[in-house]
Parts: structure tokens; C-alpha cells; sequence
């Protein structure tokens, strides 16, 4: 098994890359598969999330890069910033990790906006698409 537990900020060559999604990404431990098949393990400093493109080393001096999958998210808008503030409340209540923009909020949660959406008594909450 390929332990990682060493992150670098830059490599002569690759050894292999490793495609994770961010719930994967955000674990300071974590045992996995590279595409190849070799089980991977890693190990970082307990609060790091790993970015797309990072690049850990292993105690065998082999580099594998990080690549952020590609992931469904909804993307809210709101007519007025009040009611997506609205919005930004019910979920934050939730604890759901939103990413927070000018005019928009986009969440990757499955339940937080399904679960709000046509609720009697819930409000509009804009436009829902995946992107």
C-alpha cells in the first residue's frame, strides 16, 4: 500500500494522479484506490482539505496528484439580497458547506435545499440547476 502523508508544493514528475470528490478531500485520513488499482493511503495534518492539484509525497519519494472531481452543485439565486440571505440562513443552520458570491450561494448538499424546496411555509429560494 502507497502510504501519502507528505504535502510538497512542486515535483519533478507524477507518479499518478487521484481524482476525489471534496467530501473524500476534506478527511486528514483516508484510504482509497488509485486508478491503477494500488490502495493508497493518506495521511495529513488533521484540518487540511486538499486542492485540486495539490501534490503529496510518499515515504518511497512517488508524487500523486490531487484532482478535484467534478461535482453536481445548486447553484441559488434570489430576486432580492434579502430573501437569499433567507435562504443562506436555512442552510447555514444545516451546516452545510456553501460557497458564498455576489448575488449567489451554491451548495453541494442533497437535502438541505430539496428538503426546503415546496415545504409549506418555506420561501422561494430562487433558481435551482446543477452545474
Amino acid at each position: 500500500m502507497l502510504t501519502l502523508n507528505t504535502k510538497i508544493d512542486h515535483a519533478e514528475s507524477v507518479f499518478a494522479q487521484l481524482v476525489l470528490p471534496y467530501e473524500m478531500r476534506e478527511n486528514s485520513r483516508l484510504r482509497t484506490a488509485l486508478a491503477s488499482g494500488e490502495e493508497v493511503a493518506i495521511f495529513t495534518v488533521r484540518g487540511t482539505v486538499l486542492r485540486n492539484n495539490d501534490l503529496l509525497k510518499s515515504d518511497d519519494g512517488r508524487v500523486v496528484q490531487i484532482i478535484a472531481a467534478h461535482e453536481s452543485v445548486y447553484r441559488i439565486t434570489c430576486k432580492t439580497p434579502h430573501d437569499l440571505l433567507r435562504c443562506a440562513f436555512h442552510l447555514g443552520n444545516r451546516h452545510t458547506q456553501t460557497q458564498v458570491g455576489e448575488g449567489f450561494f451554491a451548495d453541494s448538499s442533497r437535502f438541505g435545499i430539496k428538503t426546503d424546496a415546496g415545504r409549506p411555509g418555506s420561501h422561494d429560494c430562487g433558481r435551482k440547476r446543477a452545474i
